[in-house]
């Protein structure tokens, strides 16, 4: 009913509703690695201990294996900005079948998109910095993208979701292996150690 925290810090992700968790796969993930399975069709997601951390910046890096392309959002990871409960930010890994919109964050200020979505297996990066005002995305593929952000990122107002935007809405369509989440932008000689690790894990 949990998917634990490897980084000591307890917080593990849970879905207590039998029909809304993800099924444990020993070989869906990417290139035939173990995952969590969401199911668009039925809602799945799960939600993660509340994190406490008003930090705007961040690094995301998910390793999953995307479905085929969907006409609506499907949300990675989101999160509560400082609007509060009503307005939270969204990251995406695809919305519409042409791919106009990639690995994006949405929130009160719409979209920052960094590069055009694609299915199959994949990790997809994301590193927002505040500072900048940038949203830089890279994939395995080598593809990488930036886009302008001026939104306000948190993560403390309430328990951030994986797999949906409000529990019920934009559910995500992939197998997911893993997730790693820093309240920081990484530099650029940790960012190359955490992507040769992915490559090397998942056989990119």
């Amino acid at each position: 009913a949990h998917w634990a925290d490897q980084s000591g810090s307890d917080n593990h992700a849970a879905q207590p509703v039998d029909i809304k968790r993800p099924t444990l796969v020993s070989d869906g993930g990417p290139n035939g690695t173990p995952a969590l399975d969401f199911e668009r069709a039925q809602g799945d997601f799960l939600e993660l201990a509340n994190l406490d951390d008003a930090s705007v910046d961040y690094t995301l890096y998910v390793a999953l294996g995307q479905r085929a392309a969907t006409t609506s959002l499907q949300a990675i990871l989101t999160g509560t900005n400082s609007g509060g409960a009503t307005n939270r930010s969204l990251l995406v890994v695809d919305t519409a079948g042409d791919g106009t919109v990639g690995p994006s964050v949405l929130d009160e200020g719409g979209f920052s998109t960094c590069h055009a979505a694609v299915a199959g297996d994949q990790w997809v990066g994301f590193a927002l910095d505040a500072t900048a005002a940038t949203l830089r995305c890279n994939r395995s593929d080598g593809s990488e993208g930036q886009a302008p952000y001026g939104g306000t990122w948190s993560w403390g107002a309430n328990p951030p979701l994986l797999g949906s935007f409000s529990q019920s809405t934009h559910s995500i369509d992939a197998a997911i292996a893993e997730v790693i989440l820093y309240n920081r932008v990484l530099d650029s000689g940790e960012t190359q150690t955490l992507e040769t690790y992915l490559h090397d894990r998942y056989g990119f």
